[in-house]
């Protein structure tokens, strides 16, 4: 039913801004699409640019009862599909809504698995549809870990989906989502895929029954979004992670009713290579600009609190740390991932200490200051015995500076007493 493609920057494919989609979102029962069913079905028609050109949602008769665990996340009980048509009335119009455009899930292992079980238990033929999965885009195209849908909305337009868990809602905010990217893309996105011949939807089918105070009129409408908050624009790969390469790009090839265009093949060393850029590019704690400019001090004292140890420090030491920090920040475009690994050799630094050799952080409280001699003696002793030391290791010579410090403190302090016993005979 579904032959899925990607986009990419490369020179593959069809520019995406010239493409129709067909962005569809379901709420069901449960999570298995063999035994679960569909409650709700949403689909909003838009162009490659942003336009949206129709809206079309209802609810589903599941034929089952719905168990309270869904109803928890989407709020929809038995009584709001009691007058609902069965899926197998509605699924040739919304074959009609889906046919002529590129098909955009957000986790088409999930919607897409649920509507090829729907259709087939209908016993309605579908065409192949091509598909696309915003999931598996932002994966390959962006830097972040974050791929729900809310926390790429959250990320892009500092806002949270309206009207989250329904269909509609979903399908609203991942138009938005797609849209943003197409838009903002460093370089043009192509699609990879079968392509489809647009053709404009104009109403809902009379068979759709939408939730009440969910839909909106139907018609050319402005943008699924505005222009949303710049400052994700530097969330992008500067090398974008081929599809395949995306655990649900694997996931969806095991799906009944899904199928997938075949990538350009990846030698072995070129594939670890994209997953080790990839895993040092998504560790780490983003950008300072990522936040409200209220919020940028609190985050530079959590970024800066990470350093082992940083809380035992003097707090002289600690206002030296974070203005090595805040001064990087302002070198490196406000990478607080960078500017945290470059401090980090300062902030490990540490030094021998007469009194105590065990390497302490500078400016941490020397632990040893209040033991008695002969304890240090032998905690020193310990130190140096049995042990296998490099030759560069500073370790030993300090712990031997340490002994013969403390030997010449004792002998200073054995010939002051001499002394004093001299002068009481």
């Amino acid at each position: 039913m579904f032959r899925l493609g990607y986009v990419t920057r490369s020179s593959q494919g069809v520019d995406a801004r010239h493409l129709e989609y067909a962005i569809v979102d379901a709420e069901t029962t449960g999570f298995d699409p063999a035994a679960d069913r569909v409650v709700e079905v949403a689909v909003v028609r838009v162009t490659g640019d942003g336009r949206v050109l129709g809206e079309a949602s209802t609810l589903v008769d599941p034929g089952v009862g719905i168990p309270a665990d869904a109803s928890g996340v989407h709020g929809i009980v038995d009584e709001d599909v009691r007058d609902a048509p069965a899926f197998s009335d509605l699924a040739p119009e919304l074959v009609q809504l889906l046919d002529g455009a590129v098909v955009v899930t957000h986790n088409l292992w999930f919607d897409g698995a649920f509507l090829a079980a729907e259709f087939a238990r209908a016993g309605v033929r579908v065409p192949v549809l091509p598909a696309l999965c915003t999931q598996i885009t932002a994966y390959g195209q962006l830097m972040d870990t974050r791929r729900k849908l809310g926390s790429l909305h959250l990320l892009m337009f500092r806002k949270r989906v309206r009207h989250a868990h329904t269909a509609l809602g979903d399908a609203r905010a991942t138009a938005a989502v797609l849209e943003q990217l197409v838009r903002h893309a460093p370089c043009d996105l192509r699609y990879v895929g079968d392509i489809p011949v647009g053709k404009l939807l104009v109403q809902a089918p009379e068979t759709f029954r939408a939730r009440i105070g969910i839909g909106a009129p139907l018609g050319v409408t402005a943008a699924p979004g505005s222009d949303g908050d710049p400052r994700w624009h530097q969330h992008w790969q500067p090398q974008e992670t081929p599809a395949e390469l995306c655990p649900e790009w694997l996931e969806v090839q095991d799906i009944v009713g899904i199928e997938t265009v075949t990538p350009p093949a990846l030698d072995r060393a070129a594939r670890e290579e994209v997953l080790s850029q990839r895993a040092r590019r998504t560790t780490g704690f983003g950008l300072l600009s990522d936040h409200a400019p209220e919020r940028h001090d609190s985050i530079i004292d959590r970024v800066v609190s990470k350093y082992r140890g940083f809380t035992g420090l003097a707090p002289e030491r600690k206002s030296e740390l974070r203005a090595l920090f805040v001064a990087r920040l302002a070198d490196n475009g406000a990478d607080l991932t960078e500017a945290y690994e470059h401090v980090l050799p300062e902030a490990s630094r540490r030094w021998a200490c007469p009194r105590d050799v065990k390497m302490h952080r500078v400016g941490m409280e020397c632990d040893t200051l209040e033991w008695p001699d002969k304890d240090l003696k032998g905690y020193l002793q310990d130190r140096l015995r049995g042990r296998d030391f490099e030759a560069d290791d500073p370790l030993p010579i300090a712990l031997k500076a340490a002994l013969t410090a403390l030997a010449e403190r004792q002998s200073g302090k054995r010939g002051a007493k001499g002394k004093d016993a001299g002068r009481g005979h």
